[in-house]
């Protein structure tokens, strides 16, 4: 067998086992993992284009466990090295690891952890996009082989189609909660217009009204309040509350604060919580 030869079977095996990994993260892994018995890498970092195609963010990386703890979303700006991968979509050596980073204010924290290490970044695209770069650092002292630098130019393609696929299916599944957020929606403004229709005792509708919100909320209670002009009062008109224990059921009137004043002015749907406190996805 020749060494050409060789090289093809070992490309051939490396794609196969990038291919049969479920995430960006795991091909990362397995590109580290293929190449061990003839290129150690210390690390593999995607970085991914920002929206304005100023800038990139580390998306998902495999690293030794010295290796220098860089958060996801560190930025690299596009200047230098890096935005020569991007312009000519060709490998480039990083000779000095520790003083390109010294460039980037995400990275220059972490600039003296890599003294002494090289890098070569290759860019990571498919035919419809460019996505951005795959750092992969060596320790010192190690060298990459010219054929390595072959094979992990042409692994870098198997990245790309990964990271393609993983957006695609985020966006998938975003489209499709959308959907069952909007089919939740509808639904439940045709129970209640239903209720409306054919209950036609005001507790009874509310009743209805209330299961129907419990039901596509998951809201503990529900409660309608009457503003009583002769008396500047709020009027409990309506509680449903099922697993109260009783302490509401004797509140029916109450002065209104100036916040509650406040919205019945705006006259639009209002959140209140604890300060900083999240928004319940259903009211997203």
């Amino acid at each position: 067998m020749t060494i050409a030869e060789d090289r093809y079977r070992m490309l051939l095996g490396a794609s196969t086992a990038l291919a049969d990994q479920p995430t960006v993260r795991a091909v990362l892994h397995s590109l580290r993992d293929v190449l061990s018995s003839t290129s150690r890498l210390h690390g593999a970092e995607l970085f991914v284009l920002s929206d304005d195609g100023e800038s990139l963010y580390s998306f998902e990386y495999d690293r030794d466990e010295d290796a220098p703890a860089i958060k996801r979303g560190a930025r690299l700006l596009r200047i230098g090295p890096v935005a020569q991968v991007l312009d000519e979509q060709k490998p480039v050596l990083i000779p000095d690891l520790s003083l390109a980073m010294l460039e980037h204010p995400d990275l220059a924290p972490f600039a003296a952890e890599v003294a002494g290490r090289s890098s070569y970044l290759f860019p990571v695209s498919t035919a419809q996009k460019r996505y951005g770069i795959l750092s992969t650092p060596k320790l010192p002292g190690q060298q990459f082989a010219p054929e390595d630098v072959e094979m992990l130019s042409a692994l870098a393609s198997h990245v790309a189609v990964a990271l393609e696929c993983a957006m695609a299916r985020d966006s998938a599944e975003f489209y499709h909660r959308e959907v069952v957020k909007q089919r939740d929606r509808l639904s439940l403004l045709l129970e209640i217009n239903n209720h409306i229709v054919t209950k036609l005792e005001a507790e009874e509708l509310f009743q209805a009204v209330a299961a129907s919100m419990r039901q596509h909320l998951g809201n503990d209670l529900t409660s309608l309040w009457l503003f009583n002009k002769q008396t500047d009062r709020l009027e409990r008109k309506f509680l449903d509350f099922p697993s109260g224990k009783g302490f509401l059921e004797k509140v029916v009137v109450v002065e209104p604060t100036k916040l509650w004043s406040e919205w019945s002015r705006l006259r639009v749907p209002q959140f209140y919580s604890p300060l900083e406190a999240d928004i319940p996805s259903a009211l997203r």
